[in-house]
């Protein structure tokens, strides 16, 4: 009988350890590391993305941006979440929002 309590308690804190938790860090109502000219009246917004950067260490949130932004034609996230999260062995750094386009960048005028 004490055997099955250690085992359910093992189990318990395995699954507890393994799962981690997440953090919401903050919201943007827009949010770019790109130098945006804000009078250009050629911005769209696109589709949902998520961005993410994963590291046993410190996981960066600028990492995590770039790759939401790796669009040629993108500039910056609108309606951005980011999020921290504590896996078991790593860290994630994840930004989530919809991508906004730019027109006037040569090679996007006929961007969807």
């Amino acid at each position: 009988m004490c055997s099955k309590k250690y085992l359910i308690s093992f189990v318990f804190i395995f699954f507890i350890a393994i799962c981690g938790c997440s953090t919401r860090i903050d919201d943007f109502t827009i949010i770019s590391r790109k130098n945006i000219n804000y009078n250009s009246g050629s911005f769209f917004v696109g589709k949902k993305v998520i961005g993410k950067h994963t590291s046993m260490n410190n996981p960066s949130v600028y990492q995590a941006l770039d790759n939401a932004l790796s669009d040629r034609c993108a500039v910056a996230l609108e309606n951005a979440t980011f999020i921290y999260r504590n896996g078991f062995w790593n860290k994630y750094a994840i930004v989530e929002g919809y991508v906004v386009y730019d027109r006037n960048i040569p090679g996007c005028e006929n961007k969807e």
